[in-house]
């Protein structure tokens, strides 16, 4: 990420967007917030991949009562791509909570992280993974926000769980 004075930036890609999430997970480790992920699929989600793994471990194990809730539209992805993660969930499901969104509420949705009052990505262009960070406060609020609304809007899911979906 840029200096770390500054609140805003931009990321070129999918590489850079799964390094601003490495990076944003490492800061929740060391001071666990809420967590909130979205994206239709997670297909260009790093989710599976050992330190990130290694990181949700690290964020749930440092104790508090920080929660994650990950919306998509299809669950079908994140169970081929990443059952790595889905694993590690299962003793979480308490702290680790999947929705499945609607779908007349996916038009215009960007894939989107957000450790709350820490750091928020958002995925601008689907197709190359450009978009921005942000650390400002009025940002991640707008965008928490809109996420919201969609959750509020969301059915549980149990992707790769004992019941399926």
């Amino acid at each position: 990420m840029a200096g770390e004075s500054a609140l805003s930036g931009r990321f070129d890609g999918w590489a850079s967007f799964q390094d601003h999430l490495n990076a944003g997970m490492a800061v929740v480790v060391a001071d666990p917030v809420d967590l909130y992920l979205c994206d239709l699929d997670y297909k260009h989600w790093p989710l599976g991949s050992k330190s990130i793994v290694d990181a949700f471990h690290q964020w749930v194990m440092a104790g508090g009562r920080a929660q994650c809730h990950a919306l998509a539209l299809q669950w079908d992805e994140v169970v081929r791509a990443h059952p790595r993660w889905l694993a590690w969930r299962q003793p979480w499901l308490h702290r680790v909570k999947c929705f499945q969104m609607p779908e007349e509420l996916v038009q215009g949705l960007h894939p989107l992280f957000i450790a709350k009052d820490r750091l928020a990505l958002r995925v601008l262009d689907e197709r190359t993974g450009a978009g921005i960070w942000s650390r400002d406060p009025v940002t991640m609020g707008e965008w928490l926000t809109e996420l919201d609304v969609i959750l509020q809007r969301s059915q549980e899911a149990k992707p790769g769980g004992t019941l399926g979906l």
